[in-house]
């Protein structure tokens, strides 16, 4: 069955899933987790996928659940999955249907408007973060990259 294999991040730890909304997913790991939880990404695939990719990561799996230590090569796998930009947008927008025509009127843009877009501009950035629960650094890593930077050389 297609939906998405989705990675969740929580206090040095990654769950690995499978669903239909990524989203939902989060919002459900919010509420039984103590500790702030973040979408680290997600992409198309079949259901079978999740369980070859436990497989592939099991030296790193915690008592045989979906979560494995943020370390090594799960880590390093996870860390592509953070494609920031618009594509992150994009695999927001593919995971839950209908949310582009929500996020236009609640942008006050039109669909159009954000399937052009590069990259979220920065006077939507907060409503964007806020709709979606992605956060700013991901939407527009570029932008937060350079600013550590700077803080960083003085």
């Amino acid at each position: 069955m297609m939906g998405f294999i989705y990675v969740l991040r929580s206090e040095g730890f990654l769950k690995i899933g499978w669903s239909r909304n990524p989203e939902s997913r989060l919002r459900i790991a919010k509420t039984f987790n103590p500790h702030p939880v973040e979408l680290v990404g997600f992409f198309d695939a079949e259901d079978r996928r999740e369980r070859e990719i436990h497989i592939q990561f099991s030296p790193y799996r915690v008592n045989g659940s979906e979560w494995f230590r943020d370390e090594g090569e799960v880590a390093a796998w996870a860390a592509t999955l953070s494609v920031g930009g618009n594509d992150i947008l994009t695999n927001w927008i593919k995971a839950n249907r209908g949310s582009q025509v929500r996020l236009a009127k609640h942008l006050n843009v039109t669909r159009s408007n954000i399937s052009q877009w590069r990259k979220v501009p920065v006077e939507h950035l907060l409503r964007v973060e806020a709709f979606t629960g992605i956060p700013r650094q991901q939407l527009r890593p570029d932008i937060f990259e350079a600013a550590n930077s700077s803080e960083a050389a003085q």
